[in-house]
């Protein structure tokens, strides 16, 4: 017997309503529990499947109850019992198991047990039983199909009866009923005998004290004088000797030696001595006659004596009764072997009636035996049929006594069965389109129990963590992706009890991420809450966010260089896969565009900063820097007009300038008054040159508006609009050097007048 060690004196109390289920091949190891089974034994699922069942076997059970547990089973018979089991941490828990063999096409295959909560009364009642069985005390007391009961002659003959089939109960008490029915027959016979005989025997007696009042009455008459004694004898020998009773009943007389006095019908025996006289026993019947009358006065006597004119000796009892007066002895028996006779006689017409009455009885027997026999093994039939899954027999219904009612209730119960096994189906159904679901969904899902033991994970999530496993060992020395069903989540959490707490008390979904060996993991845990509101457990899902943390922060790395003017960064490629790489890639090609856009921009710009228009950007862009590039190269074409054009205007200036410089000297030669005009003039000079600066600064802002440009490549557009602002001042600007122009042409004019 397993010795499960060590033991605590903790109870572990059940819930109420609590099922625990398990499953046994033959040989009793475990081949399914339920999650109240692993909730009791405090065992993992996992370290349960596998297992003999007596790992949960605590050391206070004793050995005969698992011996009638299995000896129970063996006989195909279900087991009830009160167990008490041992948890895994030694505490103990009671139930009340019931057990029985899974039947399938007629052969056993395994064995199912289901548990439930014990009273206390129960519990109390079956710890001091199994004590005394520990202790060697249980004297008398036997486990029998789990039951603690006394082993007594009449428990044995209950076993023995209990034991036999309905029919050999119903014939075995036909065949009872027949002797008893036999044994009031022989007693009635024997009554009858006895009254007979005791008939015979008042009647004798009547007789003999008739008889013998005739010679009292004689016997006074001699005492008072009326005749002699000799004359009262011989009267009362002659009345004796012609008395019959019973037409030919006689009497004798015989004295106290014993010698007989008178004997009516062998007087032959008169005057002899009878004291050796015997029956064909050796019985000294009168001898034994005087004895009975010396001690009682009158009595009766048993013996053998041949009827008249007959030799052969038959029984006879005899009444006598004495006459102390004159020392007689007056006696008379009856023949009692015509009695026999009369009761043979009845015997056999009473054995007539036994035979027939037993034959009518064992006729009913069986049919009795057939009618009730037969349905109950047609119900047996159909309800092993029923225990191995068949619910859609026809079960006929025949008759409308308790069989027939008990037939019915099968009925109803294989109908109530098939529609919940149906239903079973059917949700079990729904739970395998579920579950197959879940197995082939791209989203990782792990689900736990309500004690957070893992009892579900899909291949996404399997699949992931195997992926990190080598890295999450390093942290976790004994981390197993096939070993992790039926582990505790807790092995994920540096805190379990945080964890205990918001499992215990989650509501709606929690969101949060945990970091676990280098490895960033969003978590998404809900509750899963039945119909009734009862917790069953935890569903979560699970994604690894370790590359896209690491994309992230590249990119991150990526847009802070590209805003400090460095776009040379890139995104590296190595070990990314499908949309981490696309976007990888995406970004990269977008620095890629916006370095050689802004490096086009710069070139450009930095050309129209030596005065160099002729560049220009000949790629082709899209969107936001196909705009860059056409404002770009459209601000090179207007400068180039523009600067054209101050060109030609500064030509014409020179030109008018000469012509006024010779037009001065001959006005100065001609009058002085136009010197104020000449200073107006100067003064206009001085104002276009400081037009010609103001046209340089405007030069210079654009080039530094270029560079900014190319600083940050999505402000360009407005770059381009400065520089598209500054061209029109310094168109604004050319009008004014027109304006001086045409002045100077008015000047130049009227100096030609004078």
């Amino acid at each position: 017997m397993r010795m499960n060690t060590p033991v605590t004196n903790i109870e572990y109390e059940l819930r109420e309503g609590s099922s625990i289920v398990s499953k046994t091949d033959l040989k009793g190891v475990i081949t399914y529990v339920n999650p109240d089974f692993v909730e009791a034994s405090g065992y993992t699922e996992k370290e349960l499947m596998g297992q003999p069942h007596n790992i949960l076997r605590h050391p206070d059970m004793p050995e005969e109850a698992f011996a009638d547990l299995w000896n129970t089973l063996k006989a195909g018979k279900p087991w009830t019992g009160i167990v008490k089991n041992r948890r895994k941490n030694g505490d103990h828990y009671w139930v009340i198991a019931n057990a029985t063999p899974i039947l399938e096409g007629g052969s056993c295959v395994g064995y199912l047990s289901v548990r439930s909560k014990p009273s206390r009364e129960q519990i109390d009642a079956h710890a001091a039983a199994y004590r005394l069985f520990r202790e060697g005390r249980q004297g008398n007391l036997r486990i029998v199909e789990g039951k603690a009961v006394k082993s007594t002659k009449l428990n044995s003959v209950r076993k023995y009866f209990s034991g036999m089939n309905e029919k050999s109960r119903i014939i075995a008490a036909f065949v009872v009923l027949q002797l008893i029915f036999l044994a009031v027959m022989a007693g009635m016979l024997v009554t009858e005998r006895n009254s007979m005989f005791e008939d015979r025997q008042r009647a004798t007696r009547f007789a003999v004290e008739t008889a013998w009042g005739t010679v009292d009455s004689l016997g006074k008459a001699a005492a008072s004088g009326e005749i002699t004694v000799e004359e009262a004898q011989k009267r009362a020998i002659a009345q004796l000797k012609v008395m019959r009773y019973d037409g030919k009943e006689y009497f004798w007389v015989n004295d106290m030696q014993p010698r007989m006095i008178m004997h009516p019908t062998k007087p032959e025996l008169d005057g002899t001595d009878l004291g050796a006289t015997k029956d064909p026993n050796g019985k000294a019947l009168f001898l034994d006659m005087v004895n009975v009358v010396r001690a009682e006065g009158a009595g009766f006597v048993n013996y053998d004596w041949p009827r008249p004119g007959s030799e052969k000796p038959v029984p006879k009892i005899s009444f006598v009764k004495g006459y102390q007066p004159w020392g007689w002895i007056v006696g008379s028996g009856v023949y009692v072997d015509d009695i026999d006779e009369k009761v043979k006689d009845h015997a056999w017409k009473l054995l007539i009636v036994i035979l027939l009455v037993s034959a009518v009885m064992t006729m009913m027997a069986k049919i009795l035996a057939s009618n009730i026999v037969g349905a109950l093994r047609k119900a047996g039939i159909q309800l092993n049929r029923i225990s191995q899954g068949y619910y859609h027999d026809l079960i006929e219904v025949e008759r409308a006594d308790e069989t027939g009612m008990i037939m019915y209730a099968m009925k109803s119960m294989q109908i109530r069965m098939g529609f919940e096994v149906s239903d079973a189906k059917r949700t079990a159904n729904e739970a395998m389109r579920v579950k197959v679901a879940l197995d082939n969904v791209g989203t990782s899902v792990m689900i736990a129990d309500k004690n957070r033991n893992i009892i579900y994970l899909n291949k996404s999530v399997v699949e992931m963590l195997s992926k990190v496993e080598n890295d999450l060992r390093r942290v976790m020395p004994n981390f197993s992706v096939a070993n992790l069903q039926g582990s505790n989540i807790d092995l994920f959490h540096k805190a379990p009890a945080h964890q205990q707490q918001l499992l215990s008390s989650l509501n709606g979904t929690h969101r949060t991420e945990i970091k676990v060996a280098g490895h960033t993991f969003a978590l998404s845990a809900c509750s899963v809450i039945d119909e009734a509101g009862e917790r069953l457990g935890s569903a979560i899902e699970w994604k690894d966010r370790t590359a896209e943390v690491a994309v992230e922060q590249e990119i991150a790395a990526i847009v802070n260089a590209a805003a400090n003017g460095d776009f040379s960064q890139r995104v590296s490629l190595a070990d990314k896969e499908g949309f981490f790489r696309q976007i990888s890639e995406g970004m990269n090609n977008l620095m890629q565009t916006s370095a050689t856009s802004l490096d086009e921009v710069v070139r450009v710009l930095g050309a129209l900063a030596k005065g160099d228009l002729t560049e220009t950007i000949t790629n082709e862009y899209h969107g936001t820097f196909g705009q860059l590039k056409d404002d770009s190269n459209s601000t090179v074409e207007q400068l180039t007009e523009v600067i054209s054009r101050i060109k030609e205007a500064a030509e014409t200036i020179n030109t008018a300038s000469k012509e006024i410089a010779s037009g001065n000297t001959d006005l100065s030669q001609r009058t002085e008054e136009q010197a104020s005009s000449l200073e107006e003039t100067a003064a206009s000079m001085e104002q276009l040159t400081s037009t010609v600066k103001q046209n340089a600064e405007n030069a210079k802002q654009a080039n530094q508006l270029a560079a900014g440009a190319s600083d940050i490549a999505m402000r360009g557009g407005e770059v381009v609009g400065k520089v598209v602002q500054t061209m029109s001042s310094i168109s604004e600007s050319s009008k004014k050097i027109v304006d001086i122009i045409s002045v100077i042409d008015g000047i130049a004019f009227q100096t030609n007048i004078l």
